[in-house]
């Protein structure tokens, strides 16, 4: 949103690259966003992505339910660079950690 209240939509979510982004947007100290989306994807159990300001997306990780699913929260960032979060669903243990990097997804318990 610009100051003056002006919103630009980044990008439009289709059934395969996320579906129902409800969670924040935070933007990293590269200057892009990241974010998650609560199903959707190649597997149907949701994504993590990162956004360019210009609108470019990239999907960092697809949960299929064995890493995760249904992404109720968003990402924060860590001090170390990392973007953490957590899955409503996972197997075997419920609920799941994630931990994002800026290029590939980690799981802790």
């Amino acid at each position: 949103m610009t100051p003056s209240g002006k919103v630009t939509t980044l990008h439009s979510f289709e059934q395969t690259d996320g579906d129902n982004p409800i969670s924040n947007l935070v933007q990293g100290t590269d200057g892009n966003f990241y974010g998650t989306a609560q199903y959707g994807g190649t597997h149907g159990g949701g994504t993590a992505f990162k956004i360019t300001p210009k609108g470019k997306l990239t999907t960092l990780q697809n949960f299929d339910g064995t890493d995760g699913a249904d992404l109720y929260a968003g990402l924060i960032q860590g001090t170390n660079g990392k973007f953490y979060g957590a899955t409503f669903g996972a197997a075997p243990a419920l609920p799941a950690s994630m931990a994002v990097a800026r290029s590939s997804v980690f799981l802790w318990g």
